[in-house]
């Protein structure tokens, strides 16, 4: 049996089914592709056509496995969530925390950091001293740093690159926000914020909601209202509503995520 993760490999590797006619072949698929970026559509007619030669797929998501089920049977689709390590997260006074918003993901188009920076700007109007922190590979180069100085966010914003471990900037975080807009899971990096027992906002897109339960461990935000700004401001004033998130969302993760599930 051979397992693979990615859509090119999954392509090649599936050429060696007609040498090694045995061989079962497993694809995971870790988002949800569902919309008409061509990299989805491509992926969606592919698949309708070889999903024959393929023995299994893994998904993270019920949203994902929805998507796939229109054009393969449903038998051979699986649903395997991320889960998380039994870690006990650093704690920090909320007073004492250097960031109030976190952002954890690779800094790319698909991850919605530039619309974000729109964002920031109505927060920074409403709370001036707002600190953000960006963590993941930075793949726009120095497009987001300029838009960043541009849109007068550069005292407000620090960018840190990918890092191997998390937990310190989390652990000096007041929340965590996912600004994607389409092309996800269900997100490891809510679950390793919500160990740590910080609140999450996100949109309510493919698998985030399998994850973030709205208005109890976090905020959903409806693509059509974007109220995003409405609901940060909310959890930074508020540090009761957002305490009794992160235990909500601790406890959430502690039943449903971690590893040993799976």
């Amino acid at each position: 049996m051979i397992y693979v993760c990615g859509f090119r490999a999954s392509i090649y590797i599936r050429l060696f089914k007609f040498i090694f006619p045995k061989i079962k072949i497993v694809i995971a698929q870790r988002w949800n592709p569902n919309t008409s970026k061509l990299l989805d559509v491509l992926f969606r007619i592919s698949e309708f056509i070889i999903n024959r030669i393929t023995y299994k797929y893994i998904v993270n998501s019920y949203a994902a496995k929805m998507t796939l089920s229109k054009f393969i049977n449903k038998s051979k689709i699986e649903v395997i969530y991320n889960g998380i390590d039994n870690f006990e997260p650093i704690y920090q006074p909320f007073k004492n925390k250097k960031y109030d918003i976190c952002v954890i993901a690779n800094i790319s188009a698909r991850k919605g950091h530039i619309e974000f920076i729109d964002v920031l700007k109505i927060i920074k109007s409403k709370l001036p001293s707002v600190r953000i922190v960006f963590v993941g590979k930075n793949n726009l180069g120095n497009v987001l740093n300029k838009i960043i100085i541009k849109s007068g966010l550069d005292k407000n914003i620090e960018i840190l690159g990918y890092l191997d471990d998390v937990r310190q900037i989390l652990s000096l975080s007041k929340l965590f926000v996912l600004p994607s807009k389409y092309g996800e899971g269900a997100p490891t990096s809510i679950l390793e914020a919500s160990i740590n027992r910080i609140p999450s906002i996100a949109y309510n897109i493919d698998g985030v909601g399998e994850i973030i339960q709205h208005q109890k461990t976090g905020y959903l935000i409806d693509l059509k209202v974007n109220d995003i700004d409405k609901k940060i401001i909310h959890l930074l004033n508020d540090q009761n509503t957002n305490k009794d998130f992160g235990e909500n969302a601790y406890q959430h993760v502690q039943k449903s995520f971690k590893d040993e599930f799976f």
